[in-house]
Order: C-alpha cells, then sequence, then structure tokens
C-alpha cells in the first residue's frame, strides 16, 4: 500500500493575526443593545404620536391625511385602464374649495343615507305624530 505524504498540524504556520468574529466586548455589545432602545422607542413614539393625531387631529392633519387619499386615489386611477369618460380630480382642501363638512370621510357625521330634505322632514312630522299619539 501506498502512503501519500500529509504534512503534520504540528509544523504548519501560525496565523498572523488570530480571527476576531465572535470576540465581543461590553463597549459594542452596549452599544448595540443601545441602538436597538433607541429604535424601539422611536417606533413607540411614532406610534403614540400616530395615535394622538387620529384620536384628537388638528387641521393640518387632516389636510395631510386628505392630502394622502387623493394621491392614492389618483395612483389608482393612474393604474387603471382608460374609461371613455375621465373621472374628475378631487380637488385640494383649501379656502376656495373647500368640501362640505359632511362630506369629509373622516367627519363623524357622515350620512349613510341619502335623502332629500322634504322626505327627511316628513319622516319627522310622521314620527312626531306617532310619539305624540
Amino acid at each position: 500500500m501506498a502512503y501519500t505524504h500529509r504534512p503534520s498540524i504540528l509544523h504548519r504556520p501560525a496565523r498572523a493575526q488570530p480571527s476576531r468574529a465572535t470576540e465581543e466586548s461590553v463597549e459594542s455589545q452596549y452599544e448595540r443593545e443601545q441602538a436597538l432602545l433607541r429604535a424601539k422607542s422611536a417606533r413607540q413614539q411614532e406610534a403614540h404620536t400616530r395615535l394622538l393625531r387620529s384620536l384628537h387631529p388638528q387641521q393640518e392633519d387632516k389636510a395631510a391625511a386628505w392630502e394622502e387619499l387623493v394621491a392614492a386615489n389618483s395612483l389608482l386611477a393612474s393604474r387603471r385602464p382608460e374609461r371613455e369618460e375621465p373621472q374628475s380630480q378631487i380637488p385640494s382642501p383649501d379656502a376656495q374649495t373647500a368640501l362640505p363638512e359632511g362630506a369629509r370621510p373622516w367627519h363623524h357625521a357622515t350620512a349613510t343615507q341619502q335623502y332629500s330634505l322634504e322626505a327627511e322632514e316628513a319622516a319627522r312630522r310622521r314620527f312626531a305624530a306617532e310619539v305624540a299619539a
């Protein structure tokens, strides 16, 4: 049987610098943990401000939400194939083109049923007569 020459591991040269891939220091671990804590607190702060904006919106928050809605609708409309009649673009809510208060999507008094004023008044009179009887 012929053996091939294998050099001994005892005679191989030593590495110049040992690998530091798994070496950790207290400072680097502390910096890494602090970065994670900063990122977590930034996420929590963003969630907190988003919650406050949704519960108590200011005028500029409402306008920003409206602009975002208009931008999303225009993006969706641009992806749709063109139709024969172009849809009207919703204007931005400034002083000249502001929508009535009930027509904005975040307004709490948006009506779900559309009746004429005469039909509504007739229904109110019937209800008042029914209650009075």
